[in-house]
């Protein structure tokens, strides 16, 4: 059952009980899953809630729809007794250990899919402190083979882990500032910024804003690149009072953009870094009395399936093909381990939908009397 007082939103919580009912082997691949009214029910969400857990769980593999027959569980996920698997390590980091945002769940999930196909088992590693003693661990623990490494940022713990004798391969991480040591499968975002930001101009728009995050790296970096390149395409100046930072979270971009409005100097687009800065700069911007695209076109990055009105035009990145591509360079490592270092790039995709128009008068938010005072 839900609870309002839980961290998650009630459609993760709805998704966490349905995944829960899996496990204990109450829903399976046998029987078709109760209507999606019957569900929300026993979890205690709207219908509509419950038809996003749905949509989501099936987007990530755990669920699948026969057309005519309804929704099934899928067959890799159902319990089963004790089957001999390859063990992999999947080290994520400590801080977001059951409370990742959506970005890190979906990529989390997509690992799961394509372990199961390719007759994986995952065991979770959460980064732990000291790293000397975890890397050993890591090193000493027979069952695992080989091993993910998800979204690390740390440099001490990644030069350490140079020094393990398992195969490693990097996913949503930097290499060591050393350089090259490892596989590597990544995404570059320039080029979607770069298409998502030169459709905004081609609209009209000149006074394009770029909300980033307020910690650095070079997935960022690539982002903003890719908004001052378009810029420079169109002759238009990058203006730094347009660039705002804020924490990559729904509240980070609705607090940022409560900001602006209240400056009185709200642009006529902005592009936002994550698609979770933009839902959340939506939602202040329609409080204020902004109407979204007519006075503020907006433009997101990641396609994390964010329930938005417009629908969020967006960056995707694209987190199944990463994880499959993980696994599959993990078991070539595998195969032969003298292999020269492997490093795929996949490039994430501008996906337009409704969340941008050409660009109002300069003066309209102000004749129109539409920003809260």
């Amino acid at each position: 059952m839900v609870q309002n007082e839980h961290h998650l939103p009630f459609y993760e919580q709805a998704k966490s009980w349905v995944r829960e009912q899996i496990s204990k082997g109450a829903l399976t691949p046998e029987r078709r899953l109760p209507s999606q009214g019957e569900l929300a029910q026993r979890v205690g969400v709207s219908a509509m809630t419950m038809r996003r857990a749905l949509i989501e769980l099936t987007r990530e593999g755990l669920l699948q729809r026969v057309r005519g027959k309804g929704t099934f569980v899928r067959a890799s996920f159902a319990p089963r007794g004790r089957v001999h698997r390859l063990g992999v390590g999947l080290i994520v980091p400590f801080a977001a250990a059951g409370q990742g945002g959506p970005f890190f769940q979906r990529l989390i999930y997509a690992l799961q899919v394509a372990s199961e196909d390719s007759g994986i088992f995952l065991a979770f590693r959460h980064t732990t402190e000291p790293y000397e003693a975890f890397v050993q661990s890591l090193n000493s623990d027979k069952s695992l083979k080989g091993l993910l490494a998800l979204d690390q940022s740390d440099q001490k713990f990644l030069h350490l882990l140079q020094g393990i004798s398992k195969p490693v391969v990097l996913l949503d991480t930097i290499q060591p500032d050393s350089g090259p040591q490892f596989d590597e499968v990544n995404f570059r975002g320039e080029r979607g910024m770069f298409q998502a930001v030169t459709s905004l101009l081609q609209l009209g728009h000149r006074e394009i804003a770029l909300m980033q995050s307020s910690g650095t790296n070079q997935f960022m970096a690539e982002r903003q690149a890719g908004y001052e390149k378009a810029l420079q395409t169109f002759n238009v100046p990058v203006r730094e009072e347009l660039i705002y930072r804020a924490p990559i979270c729904h509240e980070g971009g609705y607090r940022c953009m409560t900001s602006i409005i209240a400056s009185g100097r709200v642009p006529t687009a902005i592009a936002f870094v994550s698609d979770e800065l933009a839902a959340g700069a939506m939602v202040a911007a329609l409080e204020a009395g902004i109407k979204l695209p007519r006075d503020l076109s907006v433009v997101g990055f990641g396609d994390l399936g964010e329930f938005t009105v417009p629908a969020l035009s967006t960056v995707r990145i694209p987190m199944d093909q990463m994880a499959r591509a993980a696994v599959q360079t993990l078991w070539a490592r595998l195969k032969d381990p003298t292999a020269p270092l492997k490093r795929v790039l996949f490039e994430a995709e501008w996906i337009p939908r409704s969340s941008c128009t050409s660009p109002r008068h300069s003066d309209s938010l102000h004749q129109n009397n539409t920003v809260t005072k």
